[in-house]
């Protein structure tokens, strides 16, 4: 008769089978890579030698791209590493660009945690480059160092205990927050990647399979490594092959693996194990870091080793071990509430920002209480005398004083008063954390609608870059005082959201009276291919896709995704708006609208302040991003409005008892989106071509919110509690009667 172990394995088994099954169903979906040339190589190609630049040294490690040697300026008397790429790759087309953006990318990446790339050489015609010289060793190093002193019986303090290991992890979500920021995906986070200098320097490096968001994925047509067996011999390897035939090199225990699915099996989240690439986010660095979290925290990897097939299946259910410390220690509670956040299967289930997460661990650090884990008031009295034990001993004699001198009624009293104040702190608590939890989800939105806006305006970018194909169509429809000079919209019926007759069919297209129509028909030809991205940021708004037409119709019509439409619009006069719709204003010229003149000199997305439609559709809440040519000059804006009506049903807390309003207050204090203004409707028009003023908010308010970024303040009747959100510089806002 078999037992639990019996169970086990069959369970095991069950698992690895069913995981097999999903990656083959991946591997049929995935899609092949495409060659890029927005990175040019020229510099690399016909630059100078490297022997002319450096005296060459010693090597310093290989691996399977290439080998790093030690290498002196002569010129300033420096010495730095050289990365210099494998002669052998260097006919696949695909891995010396991965070899050169990786390079590009390192160097374009200023910040203080990021190693910094000094020049790009070669060597006989093949790619390298010259970096800092880093003296020290790596994070999985101390990480193994720490476990075996633990393990010796040691306590784990001193240099690399626990708070250092935080502080170090703090500096890396830092950078990979900043990477992010300018658009970067690492997507192959470990402590391997992390470098501890020997002056407590911390870089995070390794840059060569991260995603530079609106380039095209790159995927070798063979990418198995051609440096043969002598590259990572050191660890064990198994050779599959996708459903193409393509060749996919995994490592079991912390080697990058490369092909569709791209990253480390030990951290990588769902979204990189599916090869999705359009779902790799700042979310899929964030569960990386959260499963580091956890290492950091617990001294042990933070999935079981085993089979390639086991890993694959652990990284497709965001599976991890329970975080226990290496000696059977617990992790404390708040820390794995943080671990547990970073690493939820769904990326919108995680924190808003890596920024949110590593403010947790900050607090965790200064001993407050984190946004995930909300503490009784017995531990939060606890935890604020802990650091004071001189106050703590008065304070127990004072108690000890007043039991000896009190009247058995004065200590029913306290006792009743001590639990009036218990219940108090903790519905306050529970509020506080509600209304958190919602202005999360608030920025998580926001984040996805930011990156949609980078993917539409790198789109429109890349197309002008592009000739125009010749004898070509567009497919777009005229609107306003344009109909009848170009081609009718397809399927306009009534739409109960935009309160008029609109096409999911085709953006409408216009131009001002002074452009150039030859030009603008030529135009519209090269920007055919952006009706179909128009409509997709639409789409991907409310989910990933891909979408049957079913789907698609029932998110056109049945369903309100945060995006209420779509658009380019440029310096010579033309606008291509998603969906189509009329009527339009006569005279209407985006250019002087807020949204297009906000954006100045910007380059990335961000979110404006919202401006009334000129059809009457709604307030709208723009996120745009500046549209610049191959030299570097402005040509014009992409972007996408959220209804301010959908921004508004995302605020209430209805979970609370007692909630009334809501709101968002912008950077300069002003109420610029408020629950009771839903519906608000400003008619048909330009307006001035100005933007929605807001109402302006209470002082005591304001002043409570411009000493705290997160918090609640007695106003009235109601407490008003606050939490700042990290997308955008606006203030998440919640009345509650009490």
């Amino acid at each position: 008769m078999g037992g639990p172990v019996d169970e086990r394995d069959a369970e095991e088994r069950a698992e690895i089978s069913l995981a097999e099954t999903r990656v083959e169903i991946i591997a049929d979906k995935a899609r092949s890579g495409i060659e890029t040339d927005s990175l040019s190589e020229a510099a690399v190609l016909e630059g100078r030698e490297l022997g002319d630049a450096y005296d060459i040294g010693e090597p310093l490690g290989e691996g399977g791209m290439g080998k790093v040697v030690e290498a002196k300026d002569p010129r300033l008397g420096r010495s730095v590493a050289v990365k210099v790429m494998r002669g052998k790759l260097l006919k696949d087309a695909t891995l010396r660009r991965r070899f050169v953006i990786e390079a590009q990318v390192s160097a374009q990446l200023e910040h203080p945690n990021i190693v910094p790339v000094y020049s790009m050489e070669q060597s006989d015609g093949v790619p390298a480059f010259a970096m800092q010289l880093l003296r020290g060793h790596d994070l999985a190093h101390l990480i193994d160092e720490r476990r075996k002193a633990i393990s010796r019986g040691e306590p784990d303090e001193g240099e690399g205990d626990l708070e250092d290991r935080l502080e170090i992890f703090l500096r890396v979500c830092d950078a990979i927050a900043y990477a992010n920021e300018r658009g970067v995906i690492h997507r192959d986070l470990k402590p391997e990647n992390v470098m501890l200098g020997s002056h407590r320097e911390v870089y995070v490096v390794d840059w060569g399979v991260a995603k530079v968001l609106g380039e095209p994925e790159l995927v070798a047509e063979g990418e198995e490594d051609e440096a043969g067996d002598d590259a990572d011999e050191e660890e064990p390897e198994e050779r599959r092959r996708d459903s193409n035939g393509n060749p996919i090199r995994v490592s079991t225990a912390a080697g990058t693996r490369h092909g569709q699915a791209i990253g480390t099996l030990m951290y990588m989240p769902p979204e990189q194990m599916e090869g999705d690439v359009e779902q790799h986010s700042s979310a899929s660095d964030q569960f990386a870091l959260g499963m580091m979290l956890q290492e950091l925290a617990t001294l042990e990897t933070p999935r079981r080793d085993g089979t390639t097939i086991a890993l694959m299946a652990a990284a497709l259910e965001a599976r991890r071990k329970e975080p226990i410390r290496c000696d059977g220690a617990k992790t404390p509670p708040p820390l794995a509430a943080i671990i547990a956040r970073a690493t939820q299967k769904a990326p919108a289930d995680r924190y808003p920002s890596i920024e949110a997460m590593a403010e947790d661990v900050r607090r965790y650090l200064l001993g407050e209480p984190v946004s995930v884990h909300p503490e009784g008031l017995a531990h939060r009295l606890w935890r604020k005398l802990s650091k004071h034990p001189g106050i703590t001993i008065g304070v127990v004699m004072l108690l000890l004083l007043a039991g000896a001198t009190t009247s058995l009624l004065s200590v029913q009293r306290t006792l009743e008063a001590e639990r009036v104040a218990r219940n108090e702190s903790d519905v306050l608590q529970r509020m506080s954390s509600a209304v958190r939890e919602r202005s999360q989800r608030v920025d998580g939105q926001l984040a996805r609608v930011r990156m949609l806006v980078e993917g539409l305006g790198t789109a429109a970018e890349e197309l002008l870059r592009s000739p125009p194909p010749e004898g070509g169509e567009h497919p777009f429809g005229a609107a306003g005082w344009l109909v009848g000079r170009g081609q009718p919209f397809e399927e306009l019926r009534e739409h109960e959201r935009y309160g008029m007759a609109v096409t999911m069919e085709q953006a409408l297209y216009l131009y001002t009276p002074d452009s150039d129509e030859e030009a603008m028909a030529s135009m519209l030809v090269q920007l055919a291919p952006i009706n179909e991205r128009l409509r997709d940021t639409f789409l991907r708004s409310a989910e990933p896709g891909p979408w049957t037409d079913d789907e698609m119709r029932r998110i056109f019509w049945d369903e309100r995704p945060p995006v209420h439409m779509t658009y380019v619009g440029f310096e010579n006069g033309m606008m291509l708006t998603w969906p189509g719709y009329e009527p339009f204003p006569e005279g209407y010229d985006h250019r002087r609208r807020p949204w297009y003149v906000a954006v100045g000199e910007r380059r990335g997305p961000f979110f404006g302040t919202p401006y009334p439609d000129a059809s009457n559709s709604a307030i709208l809440v723009p996120c745009d991003r500046g549209l610049y040519d191959a030299d570097g000059e402005f040509i014009g804006v992409a972007g996408a409005d959220m209804a301010m009506d959908d921004v508004i049903a995302a605020l209430p807390v209805d979970s609370l008892e007692g909630w009334t309003r809501g709101g968002l207050v912008d950077s300069e204090g002003r109420l610029i989106i408020d629950t009771q203004n839903e519906r608000l409707r400003l008619g048909f028009g330009l307006h001035d071509d100005e933007a929605y003023a807001g109402s302006e908010l209470d002082p005591a308010i304001l002043e409570a919110i411009q000493a705290d970024s997160s918090g609640w303040v007695q106003h009235g009747e109601h407490l008003v509690f606050f939490d700042q959100l990290s997308e955008i510089d606006w203030t998440f806002l919640a009345w509650i009667r009490h």
